[in-house]
């Protein structure tokens, strides 16, 4: 049984190991000349992941013991690099490969791809899409000193010798985002002469511990249960107590602005340095939105301001271009394309458990596709997608849902679940039995 896999971040990898396990022959293609996805192609130097290391594993390996709390781009990548050594996946992929275009054929998946400046073509009977929630950055420039968030990746020319970038340099960074955020403190690291954020609209930022305690327990069931169905005043207070005490305990003199709205996905950044350094004026937070960058000079809504570097940190478009979608569809259980049942597209539920998702999702699909899920009508499928439309306000976005959403899965793949309530599910909460 033939299948590719487009895309080798985490919900490549976890997508090809599965398919071994299930008796298909993958073939993955992928665009970058390593694996990774968007660690390879969208991380920076000083980055850690917003979430912690026990909800970021594969069901059958967890990160190593000695593996930082919230672990950096290279403990991520080193991580992936020894789960795809230990399962041999390598020798299924065709890394530096465009794909030029897909089709379905007699009810089988035509691609069309370039590798090494050959043209190819091969045909399969499953296709699955891991190209990843996050594609290209929203705002392009052809402008030499204006940067995006990928030029300090470990594929961009950035990653290394940020001294000589920022050394003395005005830098305006836009976008409050965790990259925006992260940004700003390595630019003020390497000697920035100044740094000023833009940004458009409040969000949460907080660091990930609150003096020796890290915040990573608030991502139990019980506190996502209680956050969901409380009333967003009582949590809004709750969140501002938490970010008050430290400011507090610490006399930061910090005029700060909270989101009339609960954390999700769009609003909420980690980071430990932010408000130190905004405590001693290492840079400024201007609420101005950028509405045009010129040669030397940016334009917000007030004024023109000068600059020697920009980074555009505002964000990226969510898009499956290989289908021809400006959008991330609306999929029957967030991996079914209702009406075409030899595609499965993996990895696009929004969550701070990524891989734990991608690698249920995986398995889900591969049972599915051998006939052992019913996923009923295609009628059944689009009511089931507007029954979950109807009840979030975010379809894609399941920040509060993921531990509920991981049940579903694994539900229909008959594993018992731990279902552990006060503490953070770990690697193995949802495997075989």
């Amino acid at each position: 049984m033939d299948i590719a896999i487009i895309g080798f971040g985490v919900s490549g990898i976890a997508c090809c190991r599965w398919a071994l396990h299930y008796g298909f022959t993958p073939t993955v293609y992928d665009k970058n000349s390593s694996i990774g996805g968007a660690w390879f192609t969208k991380s920076y130097p000083n980055v850690q992941l917003q979430t912690n290391k026990y909800s970021y594993n594969f069901s059958d390996i967890p990160m190593k013991s000695n593996v930082s709390l919230y672990p950096t781009v290279d403990e991520v990548l080193n991580y992936l690099d020894e789960y795809v050594e230990y399962h041999d996946l390598k020798k299924y992929v065709n890394f530096s490969t465009e794909i030029l275009s897909i089709e379905i054929l007699d009810k089988k998946w035509k691609i069309k791809y370039i590798k090494n400046d050959v043209e190819c073509s091969n045909t399969y009977s499953y296709l699955v899409l891991c190209t990843g929630f996050y594609t290209d950055a929203l705002y392009k420039t052809d402008l030499p000193n204006v940067l995006s968030v990928s030029d300090f990746s470990p594929n961009g020319k950035y990653f290394k010798n940020q001294d000589l970038l920022f050394k003395n340099k005005d830098v305006v960074v836009i976008g409050n985002g965790p990259s925006g955020c992260d940004l700003t403190c390595l630019a003020i690291e390497n000697d920035a002469k100044s740094v000023k954020l833009f940004y458009r609209k409040p969000r949460w930022i907080f660091s990930r511990y609150l003096f020796a305690c890290s915040l990573h327990f608030l991502t139990n069931r019980f506190f996502l249960t209680a956050a969901r169905i409380l009333p967003f005043s009582i949590v809004r207070i709750v969140l501002i107590v938490l970010f008050m005490i430290p400011s507090y305990w610490y006399q930061f003199k910090l005029q700060v602005e909270f989101p009339n709205e609960p954390v999700h996905r769009n609003n909420l950044t980690l980071n430990d340095k932010f408000y130190l350094y905004q405590n001693l004026n290492k840079f400024e937070y201007i609420k101005e939105p950028i509405l045009d960058i010129f040669e030397n000079r940016v334009k917000s809504t007030k004024r023109l301001y000068n600059y020697d570097i920009v980074i555009d940190a505002r964000g990226y478009k969510n898009e499956i271009t290989l289908l021809g979608l400006d959008k991330i569809p609306m999929l029957y259980k967030h991996i079914i394309y209702p009406g075409i049942n030899n595609l499965g597209i993996v990895g696009y539920a929004a969550s701070f458990n990524w891989i734990m998702i991608s690698d249920l999702q995986s398995r889900w699909l591969m049972e599915y596709f051998l006939g052992k899920i019913d996923i009923g009508t295609v009628q059944s499928q689009r009511e089931y997608i507007g029954n979950e439309i109807s009840n979030r306000d975010d379809f894609h976005d399941l920040a509060y849902d993921n531990y509920d959403y991981c049940d579903i899965l694994a539900k229909d793949l008959k594993i018992n679940g731990k279902k552990s309530v006060f503490s953070v599910p770990d690697y193995n909460e949802w495997s075989s039995v």
